[in-house]
């Protein structure tokens, strides 16, 4: 949406432009140029609620979150280290048939950030 609103003074302009080129009728110039600021209004306003829900939701599902904690401290690293490990994994148990079970830590905490980001994308697409 930003980046929309970004767009929007050049798009103004190019349409001033064909204005003054004689490529639109002045009743054409003036029928596109409200229409783009009613757009312009509109995807402004859309998107201060956006942000404005956003900065409500984000401090309880992403600062919160003990998995985003952990996870932070390892970006960037490209190989799974004993430190990962210890922070992400609570149990690993191998039964006497060589069956692995891994318990992992933070299992709430992803189940409730992927559930968070799925009801954002939906939010966002529909």
């Amino acid at each position: 949406m930003q980046k929309q609103l970004d767009r929007f003074p050049v798009m103004r302009q190019k349409l001033y432009d064909d204005f003054c080129d004689g490529v639109l009728t002045e009743t054409d110039y003036k029928a596109f140029k409200k229409k783009f600021e009613e757009d312009n209004a509109l995807l402004a306003a859309s998107l201060t609620m956006l942000t404005a829900q956003a900065e409500k939701m984000e401090p309880g599902y992403i600062d919160g979150n003990g998995l985003v904690s952990a996870v932070e401290q390892f970006i960037g690293q490209k190989e799974l280290s004993r430190e990962m490990l210890l922070a992400m994994v609570q149990r690993i148990e191998i039964d006497g048939n060589r069956n692995i079970e891994v318990t992992f830590r933070f299992r709430d905490d992803f189940e409730r950030l992927t559930a968070y980001v799925d009801e954002r994308e939906a939010r966002l697409v529909g």
